[in-house]
């Protein structure tokens, strides 16, 4: 078991308390808190309900149910400022390193309880593990406007190994290349990638609302498969990671074509980015001209 020193405690437990939907709501998130510890997680399988009005069959290890079970939120600045964009119907989003499908679940439960139709949403989750859990949190919720696909996007199509970490931490699932080698793996498999470019022709796609990217460092090429989007900005709005990979690199590409970005802070506000600020992972909006 790792060990944590008694600093790291510290923080961990601030983090709690400072936590929004602690903080809002203290008595319930300290009692789905000893029912978490005393109960939950120790459990082979969860099934419950979560905030954002879908249900979740998960497995206590991996990483965020717990913050979902108990917080009832998981990555709540983030997925706050998502639904912002939900607004209109015939949107068209698109979810990539979808993991089990929390962002493109959101959107479905966030856009039926608000009555807007004709919603596409397109998941892209190359681990088998999580793609398979994806594909049941779909059926148990009869989420018929959500595809998900069992493919990575990247810079180019063909065929890359996949690191697969062990049980739990799949949302750590990246594809290996030069620049990101092999680290924290179980175990390792061949993949099929696409371009998002390519995919979009295929299915005539001209216009993403929206799009989550979060691929582990693998970001800078899944945009450089993308940039005939990027061109004609057709992709409104970009929610993505940043602290990792060729993040900088990353950033220059979409300012080159025009996008504003901004980063997301953890009380669910935007302010405008600065490079200096990242010292660990964070959030970042990008946005067209007409976004």
């Amino acid at each position: 078991m790792m060990s944590v020193t008694w600093s790291e405690w510290l923080k961990m437990r601030w983090g709690l308390l400072t936590h929004p939907q602690f903080y809002r709501n203290p008595l319930a998130a300290f009692w789905r808190r000893l029912i978490w510890k005393g109960y939950a997680q120790h459990q082979s399988r969860l099934n419950f309900l979560t905030e954002y009005g879908f249900l979740i069959e998960a497995n206590p290890q991996d990483m965020g149910i717990g913050s979902l079970f108990y917080r009832g939120q998981y990555e709540w600045a983030e997925l706050q400022l998502w639904r912002t964009f939900l607004v209109q119907p015939n949107l068209t989003v698109i979810d990539i390193g979808a993991n089990v499908g929390l962002y493109s679940l959101t959107t479905a439960a966030h856009c039926r309880q608000h009555g807007l139709s004709n919603v596409k949403i397109y998941g892209f989750e190359p681990n088998p593990y999580e793609y398979s859990k994806f594909q049941q949190n779909i059926a148990i919720n009869d989420y018929q406007e959500i595809q998900v696909l069992p493919f990575a996007m990247s810079d180019r199509a063909g065929v890359c190994q996949m690191s697969i970490p062990p049980t739990g931490m799949g949302m750590l699932s990246r594809l290996l290349t030069d620049e990101l080698p092999q680290a924290n793996a179980s175990q390792t498999l061949d993949v099929k990638t696409i371009t998002l470019d390519e995919w979009c022709n295929q299915q005539g796609i001209q216009k993403i609302d929206l799009l989550k990217l979060d691929v582990e460092g693998h970001e800078l090429n899944v945009l450089l498969g993308s940039q005939n989007l990027l061109e004609t900005q057709a992709i409104q709005v970009l929610f993505m990671e940043v602290g990792h990979g060729q993040w900088q690199k990353t950033i220059d590409l979409l300012e080159d074509y025009g996008y504003r970005i901004e980063r997301v802070c953890r009380n669910g506000s935007l302010i405008p980015f600065n490079r200096a600020d990242i010292t660990g992972w964070s959030n970042v909006i990008a946005r067209a001209k007409s976004g």
